[in-house]
């Protein structure tokens, strides 16, 4: 393991640890802050591998401030534990969508000296597990924006800011998910969106990198040639471009005379497979709420871009070799230890299908199928075993689910089946197909020793024909599951 960091979180006045020992291990940094406003401070400036928080805070609830990093497509792998250093309240929604990866009662860490101390090196195992990486985490909210937690009105206000912003991203990239079959189509909508908030002289879009890029750039009124090949040779060694930016208007780029560009922005997307391009003729600076807009578009793209760049793949490779394409598509789009498609596919997946079911006012249903207990089977019998269940329980998913069905590994311990066409009873049923079959796995011994039956927990939810985000669906089905994790008898939420 390298240098890595935790952030542990809980009220200065009843802080369940020692805030002055120092942790032993030296490639483990701990971060305390005082509050979750500091916690997300810290968070988002520098990132971290982990977080462990108290339930009570003194600013906001430890819950809460779990959901805030579940919520965000960016950070909802991001490992979060929860110590309960309180009873539960009446009102225990905020416990159910925090969607925490564990809740620790408050007597685990009073049991023994180095309880917290095995508590990190759990969470971390989480991390690892999950392939979290830290720098994901940094600007989770807005870029340039700080919170404090002694000035709440404040803090809880830019919170506030952070939500509208990102709705009016995620409207956005709602818009052009339907638009990923036409790159033409998907770039000129987003000129027409983004117009419309920043109204710049010169706006391009680019996508990829090397020799499968693709971009195009609008310009209003006339620009001089040699701004446009300024623009065009540093988009290309930014992003390694091998061929030109394309114009959407020619005649719009001048030889001679033209407009200079007083202001020219590159901003990357969000996993350095595109770039926003935006340029004045005047000196103008970009106020500060279309700064945090453009901050996350830059965000909300990355996953559109992947669906873009999955296809120019796909008939770029067609044309050189069937089945060289078939190969390398498939090698991009699975998991290497199951052969289902991977949490990318899925997403890109999941996006086209409720635009199509949305059209035709069809029923989608997906289900999360979570293992029960693999990190504590990986702990005593070693990731041998751990993969072998992992492997056992792809097996019975794939034998399971129909032709049409799409099943994916989700995450570490988990795996995601979209079902078209299939309404939420329908995907009940299923998941009762997959209960039953995963309880019939015997596994084998390992160091001597049998593991204990494999269970799963089911969460199961039904597209809400009002709201096409991908992401509606899949909370839904989040919550499901963890009421299905605190149900004795494991039946389908």
């Amino acid at each position: 393991m390298g240098a890595v960091k935790v952030i542990l979180v809980s009220d200065p006045n009843a802080t369940p640890w020692s805030k002055t020992d120092e942790f032993e291990n030296k490639d483990i940094t701990i971060i305390q802050c005082d509050s979750g406003f500091a916690a997300i401070d810290e968070l988002a400036s520098s990132g971290a591998d982990a977080i462990i928080t108290t339930s009570w805070l003194p600013d906001m609830s430890g819950y809460r401030l779990c959901s805030l990093i579940k919520s965000n497509v960016r950070t909802m792998s991001m490992p979060v534990y929860l110590v309960q250093t309180e009873e539960p309240s009446e009102d225990t929604f905020w416990m159910k969508v925090a969607l925490a990866d564990d809740v620790i009662p408050m007597e685990f860490l009073l049991e023994e000296d180095d309880a917290l101390e095995h508590l990190i090196v759990r969470v971390l195992a989480k991390a690892e597990e999950v392939g979290w990486q830290s720098e994901k985490a940094k600007n989770i909210l807005l870029q340039g924006a700080s919170f404090a937690s002694e000035n709440y009105t404040e803090s809880y206000g830019k919170v506030v800011d952070v939500l509208i912003i990102e709705r009016l991203a995620n409207r956005l990239t709602r818009t052009l998910i339907g638009l990923v079959h036409n790159k033409e189509e998907f770039a000129q909508k987003f000129f027409e969106l983004v117009s419309l908030l920043i109204e710049p002289d010169v706006l391009g879009f680019v996508f990829g990198s090397g020799e499968t890029s693709w971009s195009l750039v609008e310009v209003k009124g006339e620009l001089s040639s040699i701004a446009f090949n300024g623009i065009n040779d540093l988009v290309k060694r930014r992003l390694n471009l091998v061929n030109d930016l394309r114009v959407s208007n020619a005649q719009n780029i001048i030889e001679k005379g033209g407009n200079p560009l007083k202001h020219m922005e590159i901003l990357p997307i969000s996993g350095d497979n595109g770039a926003i391009i935006i340029g004045f003729y005047t000196k103008k600076t970009i106020d500060t709420s279309a700064r945090k807009f453009l901050s996350q578009m830059q965000i909300q793209l990355q996953p559109l871009l992947n669906v873009l760049s999955m296809q120019e793949q796909i008939v770029s490779l067609r044309l050189e070799n069937e089945q060289m394409r078939n190969q390398q598509v498939m090698a991009a789009s699975t998991d290497a230890l199951t052969g289902l498609y991977n949490l990318e596919f899925f997403i890109g997946f999941l996006s086209q299908q409720l635009q199509f079911s949305f059209r035709q006012r069809l029923p989608v249903g997906l289900a999360i199928i979570d293992v029960d207990q693999l990190s504590k089977i990986n702990e005593k019998f070693g990731f041998e075993a751990g993969d072998y269940v992992i492997k056992k329980v792809s097996e019975r998913l794939t034998t399971i689910t129909r032709a049409s069905d799409l099943t994916a590994r989700y995450g570490g311990d988990q795996f995601a089946v979209v079902l078209p066409n299939t309404d939420l009873a329908g995907t009940n049923i299923l998941g009762e197909k997959v209960r039953r079959s995963i309880d019939e796995i015997v596994l084998p011994q390992f160091n001597g020793v049998t593991p204990p039956k494999v269970t799963v927990s089911i969460g199961c939810a039904n597209f809400n024909m009002d709201d096409l985000n991908p992401e509606t669906i899949m909370r839904d089905a989040k919550m499901a599951l963890v009421k299905d994790k605190q149900r004795l008898n494991f039946e389908v939420s």
